[in-house]
């Protein structure tokens, strides 16, 4: 197994994910639909929502993991 290729792959979903929910993309749009507001979002960075991003990346990277036996 190519390890390297799987941390790669989680890196790359981690920034692909970024630039779809920027402000540049669909974040604006994205907030709008959920209900979220400024307010909201501002208050959920400084609850410790870094966590989450590292309990994604660590999902990401797992799932990769799990592709790379089956395949």
């Amino acid at each position: 197994m190519n390890y390297l290729a799987i941390l790669v792959s989680g890196i790359i979903s981690m920034v692909v994910g970024a630039f779809w929910y920027s402000p540049a993309v669909f974040g604006k749009e994205w907030i709008k639909l959920s209900g979220f507001s400024n307010k909201q979002l501002a208050k959920a960075k400084n609850k410790g929502i870094v966590f989450s991003y590292h309990v994604a990346f660590i999902a990401v990277v797992v799932t990769s993991w799990v592709l790379a036996q089956i395949v």
